[in-house]
């Protein structure tokens, strides 16, 4: 089911409310009578290309991003939160975080960590109830990923008996220069992961035709034994990449 006409719904009428009802005079955002229903108003518009092409991966995200933190400023710091971490698994479901976890996991929770501080204004107390909330969300969604991960870790593909390699133990350094594959499969790899980039987008990317790219791909699934792409991903996704 497509999500994006419901947040056309919902964004056009958080714009009509904010046309109606007098924004919050606590809030630091500058304007706020102009600037809360303009914004709400163009992030509605967003969603249009959205239900004509879904998959606009950077759209998706911005609308959310923002939408977040003006929702926060607003006074409606628990609907914030939810857009944010909405934000978070989009992130993850696109394997924003497949590369350098860590830092990225950090920067993204630094960056609302200090957005949140726009809560002060509406009272000590509401500010320490939404950081105490934030903490409480980190927690419960780590723990359903924890949860998800046991759960599907048996259905990880196996390698097939062609395989060119013999994998480490799930969770370790995956060094993708000593699989025998070669400088021009990496980065095509590489990119694929990060973007999950078509096989026009990769030829685009890399300046060769699309067929080099399905060769260069099928060599890959061929090095790793395993029988399509998204298997391939699956598989890398429980390593660290290098």
């Amino acid at each position: 089911m497509q999500t994006e006409p419901f947040g056309f719904l919902i964004l056009s009428v958080a714009f009509i409310i904010s046309l109606i009802l007098p924004a919050d005079s606590s809030t630091w955002i500058p304007v706020a009578k102009i600037t809360i229903p303009v914004v709400n108003g163009l992030c509605a518009l967003a969603c249009i290309p959205l239900i004509i092409k879904p998959g606009i991966k950077s759209l998706e995200v911005s609308i959310l991003l923002i939408q977040s933190f003006f929702t926060t400023w607003t006074g409606y710091e628990t609907l914030g939160m939810f857009l944010y971490s909405a934000m978070i698994v989009l992130l993850f479901c696109y394997g924003f975080f497949i590369k350098h976890i860590h830092r990225r996991v950090f920067f993204t929770m630094f960056i609302w960590l200090i957005w949140l501080l726009g809560v002060i204004p509406y009272g000590i107390a509401r500010c320490v109830l939404v950081y105490t909330t934030f903490l409480f969300m980190v927690a419960f969604y780590y723990a359903i990923y924890t949860r998800l991960k046991d759960m599907l870790s048996p259905l990880l593909p196996k390698q097939s008996k062609e395989a060119k390699i013999k994998l480490p133990p799930q969770g370790n350094l995956l060094n993708l220069q000593e699989c025998g594959l070669s400088e021009r499969q990496i980065k095509i790899l590489n990119e694929y992961l990060a973007t999950n980039a078509s096989y026009s987008e990769l030829a685009d990317k890399f300046i060769v035709s699309i067929s080099t790219v399905k060769k260069e791909m099928s060599q890959i699934l061929h090095v790793f034994g395993v029988k399509n792409i998204k298997e391939l991903k699956f598989l890398l996704s429980h390593y660290r990449l290098k």
